[in-house]
């Protein structure tokens, strides 16, 4: 009894796993902005996507300047997001690494002995400074939470993070 029970999840285990090793074609498809979002809306879904990745920069000068281009296009959008958000935000050090510390206006009673510990993403080049504030600055407005976000050595001057 115990014998055809076996090999039955043996073939299905086999079936399951072969259906994961096989490569799966989707065809490539267009989707249409929605039509009911403002012409302004429409004509940032519309647009070319320019990510960092399409870009190969060579050289460590290239990738710095690379890196400044993301963090300077990023300055104005994290300063509105701590304005509107009322999100206080104080450069520090912890074992001297640089952090910042985000609070928002007010933070709860069962939040006061809590701190949440952000690292940002990046793939450790890019959003340094302030520029890799975005979701810690969500996760303090919304949570009410004092937010820890750590500025941590990148590449290209750091390759080796500490």
């Amino acid at each position: 009894m115990r014998k055809p029970l076996l090999i039955a999840l043996c073939v299905a285990s086999l079936c399951v796993a072969y259906s994961f090793i096989q490569a799966r074609e989707i065809p490539s498809r267009s989707i249409p902005a929605p039509a009911d979002v403002s012409p302004e809306l429409k004509k940032a879904i519309e647009a070319d996507i320019v990510m960092p990745w399409d870009n190969k920069p060579v050289t460590s000068d290239e990738w710095k300047q690379l890196v400044g281009k993301f963090a300077a296009a990023n300055e104005d959008i994290i300063s509105g997001l701590l304005r509107t958000l009322e999100i206080k935000c104080e450069s520090s050090s912890i074992g001297g690494v640089p952090v910042f510390i985000l609070e928002p206006p007010v933070i709860p009673e069962n939040n006061m002995d809590k701190a949440l510990i952000y690292f940002h993403g990046g793939g450790y080049v890019f959003n340094h400074g302030k520029a890799g504030l975005g979701e810690g600055i969500y996760m303090a407005a919304i949570g009410k939470f004092k937010v820890i976000a750590v500025d941590y050595q990148m590449a290209p001057p750091f390759p080796r993070r500490a």
